[in-house]
């Protein structure tokens, strides 16, 4: 059964917000990591995909999971600095375990930092319910058609995120099953999560800005391998 709360490397985050960590190989930045994050692949009919769902760069074997209760966010810059109207967006899978409902959200950038000093997603864009399921054992790019709400991006950008909302058999019965997303090796604060139990919320956690400062306030490197964002992404109507 799928149990992402058990995944070694949530719960060093978790533990890395309360001052504990372990040492680990020390951080660098290295030729292989992307250092260009505003490409684009142009489209002949009229449309530009943006983010990191289409582009090609070195993924990594991450078992990082979305399942019931957990968010999980990339912010993606507009190019055009202006308005945009939203055809798609789209996403990776690695695996997916049971049949899993998911949501989609569209957040604008919080204008003001988190009480962490972080940025983090703001004010959702879309009120109305994006829901959608994964089949089990789906795998590869996933993309979800949006061109008929006409959902304009913000010159400034968006946070793209995805939340898990439990997975169901053919009989309803719910579990504690979920999905991993493929990732990518980044440095570029752009990575947030977000846990909601019931019996605790911890809002949303930039994740490279939390292993910055966990190395800065505990003395300690942490693996360059743990830098990570999602590979979301979106495509535009050119304006």
């Amino acid at each position: 059964m799928y149990r992402p709360m058990k995944n070694i490397f949530l719960i060093f985050l978790f533990l890395s917000m309360h001052g504990i960590g372990q040492t680990a190989e020390g951080v660098g930045v290295s030729s292989e990591m992307p250092t260009n994050l505003k490409e684009l692949v142009i489209n002949s009919n009229q449309t530009v995909d943006i983010g990191y769902s289409k582009i090609k760069r070195k993924k990594i074997k991450s078992s990082l999971g979305i399942s019931k209760f957990i968010q999980m966010a990339v912010f993606i810059e507009n190019p055009f600095k202006t308005p945009v109207v939203i055809k798609s967006v789209s996403f990776n899978v690695v695996r997916v375990t049971g049949r899993t409902a998911y949501k989609l959200h569209l957040y604008h950038k919080q204008q003001e930092k988190n009480i962490r000093g972080e940025d983090a997603p703001g004010d959702d864009i879309r009120i109305k319910d994006l829901v959608y399921f994964l089949e089990e054992n789906t795998k590869g790019l996933i993309e979800n058609d949006l061109s008929a709400m006409s959902i304009e991006m913000p010159a400034e950008g968006l946070y793209l995120a995805l939340e898990g909302l439990g997975s169901y058999d053919e009989n309803g019965r719910a579990d504690n099953n979920g999905f991993i997303p493929e990732m990518f090796q980044t440095f570029e604060p752009t990575h947030c999560y977000k846990y909601d139990f019931p019996e605790r919320s911890i809002g949303w956690i930039n994740n490279n800005q939390e292993l910055f400062r966990a190395e800065k306030a505990n003395g300690y490197n942490i693996g360059k391998k743990n830098f990570l964002a999602p590979s979301f992404g979106l495509t535009v109507f050119k304006p």
